[in-house]
């Protein structure tokens, strides 16, 4: 089978991510997690491969008709959103927004849980899985563990 752009962004930036947040989740404590995670290559790496999606996507016939159907439609309607599924640039570069942005988002719940000593494997496996629901986990935990709800 030819494996596409889209194909390889897809599996790339899937594989690019389990280990920043295997680090974060089994060793937080480990300098190389620490060093690794405050520096902010792991997010740019993620980034670049998004915006090689964009890029891409761009450059393909009909890229700028799709383009325009999602910025006027496909914030409004969810059956816009669903219709936009069936192009495979459209999924992998949505996908690879979603896992640079929950990496992102992990960091930070990372990082402030070591300034702060807040316990944060549970709250990074949220974010792992459910994006939103692990920074909230996080601030919960936050605000019961420093007795400080800001």
């Amino acid at each position: 089978e030819f494996v596409t752009f889209p194909q390889q962004i897809f599996t790339l930036v899937n594989f690019a991510v389990l280990p920043f947040w295997a680090l974060m989740i089994a060793a937080p404590k480990w300098e190389v997690t620490q060093k690794t995670m405050r520096s902010t290559w792991p997010i740019l790496l993620c980034a670049s491969m998004h915006l090689s999606m964009v890029a891409y996507g761009l450059s393909q016939p009909g890229s700028f008709e799709e383009f325009q159907f999602l910025a006027t439609q496909g914030f409004v309607k969810l059956s816009a959103m669903q219709e936009m599924r069936q192009y495979p640039v459209f999924v992998s570069e949505e996908w690879a927004h979603v896992l640079a942005w929950d990496l992102f988002v992990g960091r930070y719940v990372y990082l402030d849980g070591l300034e702060k000593k807040v316990p944060t494997p549970h709250s990074l496996f949220f974010t792992f899985l459910l994006g939103p629901l692990g920074l909230t986990s996080h601030l919960v935990t936050r605000a019961i563990v420093t007795k400080d709800a800001s």
